[in-house]
């Protein structure tokens, strides 16, 4: 059974202060029209990289795309403040295309890696790109969204990470043969197999594997500091990496992680253990940390329908579990974004219906109707750090994935349905489809200690008190001026008493208040303390 590590301290009690948030415009045609963000990035000045898919027509920013036949993707890049710098149109002349990887590389650089199916003409706005018969798409832009390269396979790509210099890793599938560079792979008797591919900066194959046994397209990947590769998805029966073998389910999927060197040796690969071994698992983010340890976040679940359980796993540089944790079952939202900060703090990002519990970290949903954003984190040795819930009780919001920028600010994006509402920001529906969404938030927590203190009662002397004043002493002391606030039975306030930065303590004149009783409160950027005192 996957770990259940008890959380070695209380979490700290957490906020989320929405910065901005923008919204796209979804005009329906059809029930089945929509848009989504599914990747997000930011850069090392801010700058925000969102791709997602949409089908009819979707405004951003005061630019609309229209899809050609069924789902269209896009990239959009924006500032730090939320305006949209462009967006780049992905789509192709038969059916659907869809990105299933982004990027950002330490210049700037954007990646996107996914597939156009059935056979058909791949196209970046309107300009002809690719003309394989159905296949994988690996494309980078330059900071002003410029193709700079552009990589096809025969076949669909599933996964794409990228180091900060620039190295790509993508993971696909192909039938027959396939040729990467200077490798030439040829799948056995012309069944499906699996490739993972890395390139240089510039586009060129450094080198190429096979492998055999993946049983779902959903695949994700990660390089560490060192430009090791990391791999997970979902295998049947045996699984072969080069000379490394594993052992599965032969009638459900089960995950795989698997590790290759900076030249492409496969290092080790491993199951994730199943809580049930007839459960069907699903993988959905990865990423390391500056230790090379590995997280990833899945499902699992009797079928792929609902409920499903949620889980954070931490894999040790030689693959081994450091750390898991596993939720209740949920029939709607989950865990699904993943993201590490410079000191290795796990943030995860998905959507609450009604409770969500994971490891130590409990969060509940406006209603038990709609879904809310979800934001936890751990530390790198899986202490729960904080949880936080955002939404409203007239609309459902799905947040798919995080991102952070150098100073922890949180980014997500997803889908809202319904009027939404982030804090003091407002976000009115286009119409009755869901739409995408990117969004920015600080996060403000408070200590087990600091909870504390600011739990502390108010010394109020004398109490009762017949005269003109009452003393009153606390212990915390502020950083910033604050004040005192005295409000009758009513809950009106009748008093207010200015205190200086670093007070603790003052001779409030109540001389003027009727006989009654009576709330003190104080107030400073620190704490809120009360206390009751009688005025005789």
């Amino acid at each position: 059974m996957l770990l259940s590590l008890l959380p070695h301290q209380i979490a700290a009690q957490a906020t989320a202060s929405w910065q901005w948030a923008t919204r796209a415009i979804t005009s329906t045609t059809s029930s089945e029209d929509y848009s989504e963000g599914e990747h997000i990035q930011v850069d090392g000045t801010g700058n925000i990289f969102n791709s997602g898919d949409f089908q009819g027509r979707m405004t951003v920013g005061g630019t609309t795309l229209v899809s050609s036949k069924s789902s269209d993707s896009y990239l959009a890049k924006y500032t730090p403040v939320g305006t949209l710098t462009w967006i780049r149109h992905f789509s192709s002349t038969e059916a659907e295309t869809i990105i299933k990887g982004m990027a950002v590389d330490a210049s700037g650089n954007s990646y996107v890696a996914g597939y156009y199916w059935p056979p058909g003409v791949f196209f970046i706005d309107t300009t002809l790109t690719l003309t394989y018969k159905g296949g994988g798409f690996l494309v980078k832009f330059d900071p002003q969204g410029t193709v700079l390269w552009v990589r096809g396979v025969e076949s669909g790509i599933h996964g794409l990470a990228c180091s900060p210099t620039g190295e790509v890793l993508a993971l696909g599938d192909f039938e027959g043969t396939l040729v990467l560079g200077n490798t030439t792979l040829i799948s056995p008797s012309n069944e499906p197999s699996s490739f993972v591919v890395k390139y240089d900066a510039q586009g060129t194959a450094l080198w190429a594997q096979q492998f055999e046994g993946r049983s779902n397209d959903e695949a994700v990947l990660s390089l560490d500091a060192a430009g090791n590769a990391y791999v997970a998805s979902q295998f049947q029966g045996t699984a072969t990496f080069g000379p490394l073998t594993l052992t599965g389910s032969n009638s459900n999927n089960d995950v795989f992680v698997a590790r290759y060197s900076t030249v492409g040796v496969p290092q080790w690969v491993v199951r994730q253990p199943s809580p049930d071994p007839a459960n069907e698992e699903l993988v959905w983010s990865m990423t390391t940390d500056a230790a090379s340890n590995v997280y990833l976040t899945s499902s699992t679940g009797l079928t792929y329908s609902a409920p499903h359980q949620w889980s954070i796993t931490q894999y040790t540089p030689q693959g081994t579990i450091g750390w898991s944790y596993l939720s209740n079952a949920t029939e709607n939202g989950g865990i699904i974004g993943l993201t590490t900060d410079a000191a290795s703090n796990v943030y995860l990002s998905g959507t609450v219906a009604g409770t969500l519990s994971l490891g130590g970290l409990t969060l509940t949903s406006s209603n038990t109707t709609d879904l809310d954003i979800a934001l936890l984190s751990f530390s790198a040795q899986g202490t729960p750090r904080w949880a936080v819930q955002a939404g409203s009780i007239t609309g459902s919001e799905y947040a798919f994935r995080v991102a952070l920028d150098l100073t922890n600010n949180v980014y997500v994006t997803g889908a809202l349905q319904g009027n939404t509402t982030l804090g003091s920001l407002a976000l009115p529906q286009n119409s009755s489809s869901y739409e995408q969404f990117v969004a920015k938030a600080s996060i403000s927590t408070v200590t087990a200690t600091q909870q504390a203190r600011r739990r502390e009662v108010l010394q109020l002397y004398p109490n009762p008190v017949s005269g003109g004043i009452i003393q009153v002493r606390w212990a915390h002391v502020g950083a910033a001026p604050g004040q005192l606030l005295v409000q009758d039975a009513l809950g009106r306030c009748v008093l207010r008493y200015p205190l200086a930065a670093g007070q603790m303590e003052a001779f409030v004149p109540v001389h003027s208040l009727a006989p009654g009783v009576y709330t003190l409160r104080l107030h400073s950027v620190a704490s809120t303390t009360t206390g009751r005192f009688i005025k005789e």
